[in-house]
């Protein structure tokens, strides 16, 4: 059996719209990860002939953040899982394959006078536009919002964000509480 054969196999028994146990986000987002990078990379190999290492260093090469690898090697897993269920094969090598889904650099923080003048330089409805997209990127993140409210009104263009930030990792961490990323904008 082939991994395309296995990734047909998985997506009609557990991807179809049949299925409730799964999400439907995370069979648009397995068929994705199925469809873009696995198995058109894997799928002419036979199941025996896919190696921890090759699947590794594949990963390794590939131009992309670690957790992106990370999602790609737990899918393939599931992939064999699924195969070890059904007795189409009887062992998972993805199980060795080493990624590490930690980011490989801490992202840039602004500080609050960089924010300041960002919002500074953009028209109202862009300003409203970054305002939206940062407060969605602080719940994605798991910052850690306090004593703070944010109102967007796109009646009158206007918006206000009084929050104070700061992340759960690293020096990025550490930064942020010597200096809060703290603003209003209206």
């Amino acid at each position: 059996m082939t991994l395309a054969q296995l990734a047909e196999h998985f997506q009609q028994r557990e991807l179809g719209p049949s299925n409730g146990r799964i999400a439907h986000s995370t069979k648009k987002t397995y068929q994705g990860y199925l469809g873009k990078w696995i198995v058109p990379r894997w799928g002419d190999y036979l199941l025996p002939n896919i190696k921890a290492v090759e699947v590794e260093l594949w990963l390794k090469h590939l131009e992309r953040a670690a957790g992106t690898c990370c999602k790609i090697r737990n899918v393939m897993s599931v992939l064999f899982n699924h195969a070890r269920r059904y007795d189409l094969y009887d062992r998972n090598p993805i199980q060795w394959v080493r990624q590490s889904a930690k980011r490989r650099s801490s992202p840039d923080v602004l500080t609050s006078d960089e924010v300041r003048q960002l919002l500074a330089a953009l028209e109202p409805r862009e300003r409203i536009m970054v305002l939206l997209d940062v407060a969605r990127d602080c719940d994605r993140a798991n910052f850690s919002l306090s004593s703070g409210r944010t109102s967007i009104s796109a009646i009158n263009n206007s918006g206000s964000l009084a929050r104070s930030c700061s992340r759960s990792w690293g020096a990025a961490k550490r930064r942020l509480h010597r200096n809060p990323c703290r603003f209003t904008i209206i």
